[in-house]
């Protein structure tokens, strides 16, 4: 093992340049890969805000049922699996609330208006289903639904993750085919030290082991250059965000909550990168 990790050293320190240019291009590969999915975490965090808003529809109450049996409708809306909460608003509160709005309508009577719940979905996308459902009840009279900008967030939300995790996936992609590359040409110095070892018996698992250390240190190198260049990117943008007062408009996740996440796959994602990337780089000298 000891003989295995001086030898991956030694070739990094015979090829220092390329390895030191080799890890600032996977790290900035890295940070692209981070920064979008870290846009699409925070957009996802956003577009919940906005439907945890929008997660409402109001089941009104049929005329003539007093409160007591408003009230015992309760246990029915207990059963309904996606509501997440429901309020009760009598006639009286009703009339109170659209005074507060809109002070024309002070001294209407009560008695024009419904009572009615206010209820909360779990999922935005089965609002529909959930207030069908409600409407069904005997106690209720109609209800009232403003899908449109529901769906319009949940629709975006998807495609904002569907985009994230391809480019994701073709940014991964191009540092697996740089990191590959770069360690086919170290090889090419190496063809016939390799050729020998394996002429007087070195097996495919001895001569691949040194090239599988470069690889690792060359991956996690790589994923902590690109941590530190993500916290200084991210901490920059926050400050630029809370300066212009822009933090209203769009709220960006503290990067103490992510940075355990985001280090952990900086760390683990470059290891595999860098292990995959120096076993398809050594495949085709093995076969001597």
């Amino acid at each position: 093992m000891i003989y295995f990790i001086q030898e991956g050293f030694r070739g990094i320190w015979k090829h220092g340049f390329l390895f030191f240019t080799s890890v600032g291009v996977i790290a900035a590969c890295l940070v692209l890969t981070g920064s979008f999915t870290l846009l699409g975490v925070n957009i996802d965090y956003n577009l919940n805000n906005l439907l945890m808003e929008e997660d409402e529809f109001i089941a009104y109450i049929e005329p003539g049922l007093d409160e007591e049996a408003g009230l015992a409708l309760s246990s029915k809306l207990d059963k309904v699996a996606n509501i997440k909460q429901y309020e009760y608003v009598s006639a009286e509160q009703a009339m109170a609330n659209l005074v507060d709005n809109y002070e024309v309508y002070e001294g209407m009577d009560s008695n024009v208006l419904q009572a009615r719940y206010s209820i909360h979905v779990s999922s935005i996308e089965k609002m529909e289903e959930t207030s069908a459902q409600v409407e069904k009840m005997e106690e209720i009279s109609h209800v009232t639904v403003s899908l449109t900008l529901s769906e319009m967030l949940a629709t975006t939300q998807r495609a904002t993750m569907a985009m994230a995790l391809f480019l994701l996936a073709i940014l991964l992609l191009v540092s697996l085919f740089i990191i590959t590359n770069t360690l086919r040409l170290a090889l090419r110095s190496r063809e016939e030290e390799i050729a020998v070892m394996k002429i007087v018996g070195a097996t495919n698992g001895f001569v691949r082991a040194p090239f599988l250390v470069e690889g690792m240190m060359l991956g996690l190198c790589s994923g902590l250059l690109a941590f530190v260049l993500e916290l200084g990117f991210y901490e920059l943008l926050w400050r630029i965000l809370e300066r212009y007062q822009f933090s209203e408009l769009f709220y960006m996740v503290p990067f103490g909550q992510l940075w355990i996440g985001v280090l952990f796959a900086y760390l683990i994602g470059s290891l595999l990168i860098g292990t995959l990337g120096s076993m398809v780089a050594i495949r085709r000298l093995l076969n001597v």
